[in-house]
């Protein structure tokens, strides 16, 4: 199904509502283009007059259960900037499927740049450097959040959050799964056998790299893609942010391998010295644990995107390709997971 085509025929029911909601004065709604980054909710940039919005929506097409909340993604983002952090202004979210055929939600245009490659080979070394730097200050920051602020999106702390992250990811896979692999299973129980005793609590984005950031020059204006967020561990987010530290660079333009002082990227181990210095969280004792986990998650979102994209649902044409580096994350989580 071409996502871009069925929304371009409901676009009307969605100028009427966003202009009975004020956050349109006229009739005029265009999309502007479609965003190629990601591949959960398709999400547009729209154009009223001199106006831009972005709508963010589900997928047309078979959902697997509690998937794509782009309603309650709304209530973190409302929540968030409500606490003062770097999000888009929502503007208005429904669950009404009559009015575009999904649930979805709209928020305000943040000009900037999405850099798309960890290797930002269009900045010059200097400008990595601090891009870096705030990459890690910014998830740092939202860490430092009290977690209370989402209370008004239904969301409070709960125990054994890793315990239930590592069955979420697994029950994940195997409804996405296209064929048997016993480490499915294996690596799960080694993760819940190994899981640390001690678990921090904060904010956890749930999908922190740079390609959710917006840059103003090198500050963070925005972070974005708050499908995934909870209450649990932050290193969780962390050792997630530092994944492509260890892919090589033709996998997901990865940094493995590569002279990064020269090119003025720091190290994991100095990113992670960044992270801690500012959010005063011991970063290093746990790492090649969380680092498992974070790629067993990561094979289990990029398992869900290839069984979408053989649905013909996925939102980007990459869809097919995930399903090879599925398998990688997998490799590597088992790895280190041992």
């Amino acid at each position: 199904m071409n996502d871009r085509a069925t929304l371009d025929t409901k676009l009307g029911r969605l100028a009427a509502l966003l202009k009975q909601q004020g956050v349109i004065a006229t009739d005029d709604l265009a999309i502007e283009r479609q965003f190629t980054a990601g591949q959960s909710n398709p999400t547009y940039l729209l154009r009223s007059g001199e106006r831009r919005l972005v709508l963010r929506k589900q997928p047309y097409g078979h959902l697997l259960p509690k998937a794509h909340d782009v309603v309650r993604e709304h209530a973190i983002v409302d929540a968030l900037a409500g606490a003062g952090f770097r999000v888009p202004t929502p503007l208005f979210a429904s669950s009404d499927r009559a009015i575009i055929g999904t649930a979805f939600f709209v928020m305000a245009y943040v000009p900037g740049i999405v850099h798309s490659n960890a290797q930002l080979p269009d900045v010059s070394a200097t400008e990595r450097g601090a891009i870096f730097r705030a990459t890690a200050e910014t998830l740092a920051d939202l860490h430092g959040i009290d977690p209370a602020v989402l209370a008004r999106a239904g969301i409070q702390p709960r125990g054994s959050f890793i315990e239930r992250q590592i069955g979420a990811w697994r029950n994940a896979y195997r409804a996405a799964m296209t064929e048997a692999d016993e480490r499915i299973e294996t690596v799960a129980q080694t993760l819940l056998d190994r899981r640390p005793q001690h678990e921090n609590l904060a904010i956890a984005h749930g999908d922190f790299r740079l390609e959710n950031l917006i840059f103003d020059g090198t500050s963070v204006a925005a972070v974005l893609d708050w499908e995934l967020c909870t209450i649990g561990e932050p290193l969780c987010d962390l050792a997630y942010c530092c994944l492509w530290y260890h892919f090589p660079p033709e996998v997901l333009n990865g940094l493995a391998g590569l002279d990064l002082a020269k090119r003025g990227i720091p190290g994991e181990r100095e990113f992670l010295d960044l992270y801690s210095a500012r959010s005063g969280i011991d970063a290093h004792a746990s790492q090649r644990y969380f680092l498992a986990f974070a790629f067993y998650r990561l094979a289990a979102i990029l398992q869900g995107v290839y069984r979408r994209a053989l649905d013909g649902n996925a939102a980007s044409a990459l869809g097919l390709e995930r399903g090879r580096i599925a398998r990688l994350c997998l490799d590597k989580a088992e790895q280190l997971a041992m």
